[in-house]
């Protein structure tokens, strides 16, 4: 099973970690709840980073990771989560089934999924 995430607070930066059972990394989120200096986006969290070890992947890690930072986001007042994604269609897809939009692929996807 996973262990609750480790939330740790860095200037405008949340990150979230995901231990397995074993107390070793599964997965990290690093995102930035709303317009701060670097992406000046009222009401707009962004998700700077995903990450799920390679051997975890597929088992929900990911998806544990994204539905936390929706719920995260919109306690802090995002009505959206907007992303770049790496130009790989395995990562596009995980997104597109995790309730995000491609915004615009000129040249890397930026996504991004409302919040409710």
């Amino acid at each position: 099973g996973i262990i609750n995430p480790v939330v740790e607070h860095a200037r405008t930066r949340t990150s979230y970690v995901v231990r397995d059972p074993y107390h070793n990394i599964a997965g990290l989120a690093l995102y930035e709840p709303r317009d701060t200096p670097e992406h000046r986006t009222p009401n707009v969290a962004w998700l700077d980073v995903l990450a799920v070890q390679p051997r975890l992947r597929g088992m929900g890690v990911g998806r544990y990771l994204i539905d936390h930072l929706v719920e995260e986001a919109a306690s802090a007042g995002a009505r959206a989560i907007r992303l770049r994604a790496r130009d790989d269609e395995r990562v596009v897809r995980f997104y597109l089934n995790n309730g995000f939009e491609i915004e615009d692929d000129q040249y890397t996807p930026f996504m991004r999924r409302d919040i409710n």
